[in-house]
């Protein structure tokens, strides 16, 4: 592909003596900025596209080209058995930005451009969104986690409380029971000490009551009888 059209005179060839790997091809371009003007942010697009529509597309920057300045670069592609060669180059001059193509030359497209704006744009908005969603939900993380410690205290505050009377009223419920057994026992006991002193008095009473009878026997003979 060789030819001229406005900003460039340019040179597309594959490069046999350089040695690619097996499946590949390298492909040089060549090109000259025949403008007066110096071209900026450049980049070339190199696309071989074969006859099944199987499409290699790469493209490279290459910075800026003074007026009468010469560029080569090369590009590696996939060997394809029949193909069609495709180069275009985007840029600035100036403050204004330019597409170009081997075919047609320089187009120059507001729309594109403009597209190209806008997308930059959306992406700015995007990123800015993507940043602001991050910055609250990290802000949203931290208000959850410091009203999860108020509510973690809060709780830990109410079992506490609720284990401190639970534990007094089973103190106190032990001591009740405390004082009933010890009730109960003393009761008992002065109970059981009457009951032993009652059957003393008992045993005393029948002994005594026995010694009589045998003294009455005695006396009144009935003991020899």
């Amino acid at each position: 592909m060789l030819g001229t059209k406005y900003r460039f005179e340019y040179e597309l060839i594959p490069d046999v003596e350089s040695q690619a790997s097996e499946g590949f091809q390298w492909y040089v371009v060549r090109l000259r900025n025949i403008g007066e003007d110096t071209l900026t942010d450049l980049e070339a697009q190199f696309r071989l596209v074969g006859t099944q529509g199987t499409v290699d597309n790469e493209a490279q920057p290459f910075g800026s080209l003074f007026p009468n300045e010469p560029k080569t670069l090369s590009f590696l592609a996939h060997v394809l058995e029949t193909s069609q060669t495709y180069l275009s180059i985007h840029g600035r001059v100036g403050n204004s930005n330019f597409f170009w193509d081997a075919e047609r030359g320089e187009v120059r497209s507001e729309q594109k451009i403009s597209i190209k704006l806008r997308m930059e744009d959306l992406n700015k908005d995007l990123h800015t969104k993507l940043e602001q969603a991050r910055q609250a939900l990290l802000q949203q993380k931290e208000e959850t986690r410091a009203k999860a410690d108020v509510v973690t205290h809060v709780l830990m505050v109410e079992i506490k409380d609720e284990y401190k009377r639970n534990k007094e009223a089973f103190d106190g419920w032990i001591k009740r029971n405390e004082e009933d057994v010890t009730r109960t026992k003393r009761e008992a006991k002065a109970k059981i000490e009457a009951q032993i002193e009652e059957i003393k008095n008992e045993d005393f009473t029948t002994w005594s009551k026995k010694n009589e009878e045998d003294a009455e026997k005695w006396m009144t003979g009935e003991a020899n009888a």
